[in-house]
């Protein structure tokens, strides 16, 4: 039965459509050990098609495989944080002097983009951890980035894995600049982009690696347009000698 890697993690999943399988595959292992097991029933499918259709407005022509592969995420997001101190955040990763950097916003503001510039600035320099939904964990007390199969539609990601350094919530502008996310706004920029539960136990343990991030990595507003001079903008943050301290 098959066994991925996922999070530093050995998950067993028995994909049923080929899409699945071929999404999954370069995080495939030998291992037979696994730390659990994820299996999705069609009512958890046809849930996860009535989401995604009412959240991007569209017609119910969904194809099952890519409601499939949406189900089984969604149930190795709630495990990992019941179990292993860890969260979905919908953003891109890239990896950057031996730490992970977070580009998030809402779709179409810019995340992908933002890549395709930092892959311009740095060429070699920096590489792709995940372009849209990277896993976050709490391990030996710091916050890790994980790539995960799910990579958005552009493809872009590994099984890389970093340390967080900072995060950085976009907004389009003509002119870019970059400052400190307010400290109020910051709890809420965070759980726009993860996902959300209901029951006390969760929410509790969802909170406390939210905190954790909060305490251990820098969180940036990034006003940007579409130019290089905006990866440009968001790596001086990163390379200055006295990181910029100005509050948004």
């Amino acid at each position: 039965m098959p066994v991925y890697r996922i999070a530093d993690l050995n998950i067993k999943i028995v994909p049923e459509s080929d899409f699945f399988e071929n999404q999954l595959r370069n995080f495939q292992i030998s291992d037979e050990h696994f730390d659990f097991e994820v299996n999705v029933t069609k009512a958890d499918i046809e849930a996860e098609r009535l989401v995604y259709t009412q959240r991007n407005n569209l017609a119910d022509n969904i194809p099952v495989s890519v409601c499939e592969s949406l189900a089984v995420y969604r149930k190795i997001c709630r495990k990992i944080l019941s179990d292993y101190s860890g969260i979905l955040f919908h953003s891109a990763a890239v990896e950057y002097k031996g730490g992970a950097y977070l580009f998030s916003a809402p779709s179409g503001t810019g995340k992908t983009t933002h890549i395709r510039l930092w892959k311009k600035l740095l060429g070699d320099k920096m590489s792709v951890i995940n372009g849209d939904k990277p896993l976050l964990r709490i391990v030996d007390d710091k916050i890790i980035v994980y790539g995960t199969p799910w990579m958005g539609k552009e493809n872009y990601g590994s099984d890389k894995n970093a340390p967080l350094r900072a995060i950085f919530f976009l907004e389009r502008a003509e002119k870019n600049s970059v400052c400190r996310a307010d400290v109020k706004s910051v709890l809420s920029l965070i759980m726009a982009q993860t996902l959300r539960y209901c029951d006390r136990d969760n929410v509790s343990k969802l909170l406390l690696i939210v905190e954790k991030i909060i305490s251990s990595s820098d969180i940036y507003i990034l006003k940007c347009n579409m130019d290089i001079s905006a990866a440009e903008t968001a790596v001086s943050a990163i390379d200055s000698e006295y990181p910029h301290k100005s509050m948004c």
